[in-house]
């Protein structure tokens, strides 16, 4: 009986498993995000226990109230996130969801602007940047290219190996 045993094999190994890591990571993407809706700079800080965590300098004021950066960071987490990166989509297939974020996305921000604490004059400046950061971020969908680059870092190897049946008599591999 044969069977077919398969094992992941990665290109330079540790190195590989770092790339794909940082390709996936978008805290960095997030937090400068962030950082511009808070008008603060961005630094890393030890919680009691001796963890890192992101805390913010303000250097000017706030874009939004706290309800509306926290409202805004959610969005931006639903379409900027490891998972949303792997899609596959045409070129034509891109620029309409890009339309479709920038209108649903400047809608909210008008619409919610005097509950999230956003000035008029923030708005062009919010929906700019924002929608600006999630295209960029979402281009990388075109043609299934990064889950290519995936490919192209690592690779599959199938090996056929023979194997002893527990149901079989001994007498037949021999």
């Amino acid at each position: 009986m044969e069977s077919e045993h398969t094992e992941l094999r990665e290109t330079d190994g540790i190195q590989d498993t770092n790339l794909a890591s940082l390709r996936l990571d978008t805290n960095p993407l997030l937090t400068q995000v962030e950082a511009h809706l808070r008008s603060a700079k961005p630094f890393a800080a030890q919680d009691e226990y001796g963890n890192l965590q992101i805390k913010y300098e303000t250097v000017g004021e706030p874009l939004a109230n706290e309800l509306g950066i926290n409202v805004i960071m959610s969005i931006c987490r639903m379409h900027i996130n490891s998972q949303t990166v792997q899609g596959n989509f045409k070129n034509d297939e891109f620029w309409e969801a890009s339309a479709e974020f920038l209108e649903s996305f400047s809608e909210s921000i008008v619409t919610n602007r005097h509950i999230w604490g956003i000035k008029i004059s923030n708005c062009k400046t919010i929906i700019d940047n924002v929608s600006s950061v999630v295209e960029k971020f979402h281009s990388r969908t075109i043609g299934n290219l990064e889950r290519e680059s995936y490919n192209r870092s690592t690779f599959q190897q199938t090996n056929t190996t023979k194997a002893r049946s527990l149901f079989k008599r001994r007498e037949a591999y021999e």
